[in-house]
């Protein structure tokens, strides 16, 4: 299933790639390049079986499973479902990210940002499949976790941080959309991919229906096509119509064009340096996608509820960038909002 799946998601442009492109949206299904390959830099006493399926043309050949290991540093800490090494390979500083849940959108989306905005992102250089893992090769990025920082930060440290958090977020919303709303590259999960259940089956095909839990198909051409099954979605789960008409329609921007969203946009995936606080890097985008943008505010009120929840000294953080980027909504949006993304996942998983 895992190999089905990487081929489903395998349109990843590398950085050169989305530079020539000359447009936003990632090419519809490149055709997949598969080689068998066997890295250079093995250790002598145990080579590594030569590693299926390159994704994506590296600019040098990327070091093996076992080099990795041998001579890299983890920068993993506490419960993890990927392995995240820190290497130097032919001069250069890179960062091995593996595992069974890695998959080949998080570099596609790292060379779309670095090729169409100037939000401070890893370089992608590559990857490959060996066994049931993907491992994805970037440039280190200088910082330390947000995350971390918050610990010793001070309130004018604070204020500056989520200014400049606030300033990424604008100019991710300011990338050129492509002609759809969704995961970003039309395969992968996106905000919502994972946890709704499916739109209706083509015609020809069972219905999927209890609520999927994998990647799958969604998308939708338009944010009004998507504001119709968000509204379907409503009335399905008992929703009232006249709050519907009253409450949310009027803040439903129809006809505005969606905005790239960092789904995951929480302390830890934000490096900052840590003695003047700038903000050095944004990692962790694997599941991106275009939305209305009020759907950066809606899931940041998501991480919000999990970080008081846990207890986490990270909240400060939390609460001033969910009301900075609130900040950038009309009110009527910010009342519609709340009332139809609670109502999409009101239904257990």
């Amino acid at each position: 299933m895992l190999r089905r799946l990487i081929r489903s998601l395998s349109c990843g442009l590398s950085a050169s790639d989305a530079a020539a492109a000359g447009g936003p949206a990632p090419p519809e299904r490149p055709s997949f390049q598969t080689e068998q390959v066997q890295q250079e830099g093995a250790a002598t006493s145990s080579a590594p079986a030569p590693c299926a399926v390159l994704l994506s043309s590296p600019d040098f050949p990327l070091p093996p499973p076992d080099y990795i290991r041998q001579h890299g540093e983890s920068l993993t800490t506490g419960f993890v479902i990927a392995q995240v090494y820190k290497l130097e390979w032919r001069g250069v500083l890179l960062v091995a990210k593996w595992g069974e849940w890695v998959w080949p959108t998080e570099g596609t989306v790292c060379a779309f940002v670095g090729s169409h905005s100037s939000v401070p992102v890893a370089k992608y250089y590559g990857s490959y499949k060996h066994g049931n893992h993907l491992y994805q090769f970037y440039s280190f990025l200088p910082g330390q976790s947000l995350f971390d920082f918050c610990y010793q930060w001070t309130p004018a440290d604070e204020r500056d941080v989520v200014g400049n958090v606030l300033s990424i977020v604008r100019d991710l919303w300011a990338m050129p959309p492509p002609g759809y709303v969704g995961s970003f590259d039309r395969y992968g999960r996106g905000a919502l991919g994972g946890y709704l259940e499916p739109p209706p089956p083509r015609p020809g095909e069972p219905d999927k229906g209890t609520p999927a839990r994998y990647p799958y198909d969604m998308h939708w051409p338009n944010p009004s096509a998507f504001f119709d099954w968000v509204h379907d979605q409503y009335l399905r789960k008992g929703g009232d119509p006249s709050r519907w008409h009253a409450d949310v329609e009027p803040g439903l921007a129809r006809a505005a064009a969606p905005v790239f969203v960092h789904t995951d946009l929480a302390a830890r995936n934000v490096l900052v340096d840590a003695n003047s606080g700038r903000v050095t890097g944004l990692i962790d985008f694997f599941p991106a996608g275009w939305y209305p943008r009020e759907v950066q505010w809606l899931l940041l009120r998501g991480e919000l509820e999990n970080a008081r929840e846990a207890g986490r000294h990270d909240v400060p953080f939390v609460e001033a960038l969910a009301e900075a980027v609130a900040g950038e909504l009309t009110e009527q949006a910010k009342r519609a909002g709340p009332i139809w993304w609670d109502a999409l996942f009101a239904v257990p998983l």
